[in-house]
């Protein structure tokens, strides 16, 4: 998270705020169960994990940080979308 950040707000040199994405409670697709109990997804998130996150993050000069469901899970059309809306609004 960090790493990254810093990199966009290296690039954007104060022109815009940077509010990095943190994935939380997103199943990690990995079944468990036994014959006897119906498999159920299990979850990456822990308290731990997110809250370095949010700590590199705005260490690394972000505005902000959003909570989100994984980058991944969204759809590019959907992401289109929204920056067509934002440019269009003259806000990117």
């Amino acid at each position: 998270m960090g790493i990254e950040t810093k990199r966009i707000v290296d690039l954007v040199q104060g022109k815009c705020a940077v509010i990095p994405g943190i994935g939380l409670d997103v199943p990690n697709n990995i079944q468990v169960g036994t014959p006897n109990r119906p498999k159920q997804k299990t979850f990456l998130s822990a308290p731990e994990t997110l809250h370095a996150a949010v700590a590199k993050a705005l260490e690394a000069g972000a505005g902000g940080i959003l909570i989100s469901r994984e980058y991944d899970e969204m759809r590019v059309g959907n992401l289109k979308a929204i920056g067509d809306a934002l440019r269009e609004l003259g806000k990117v």
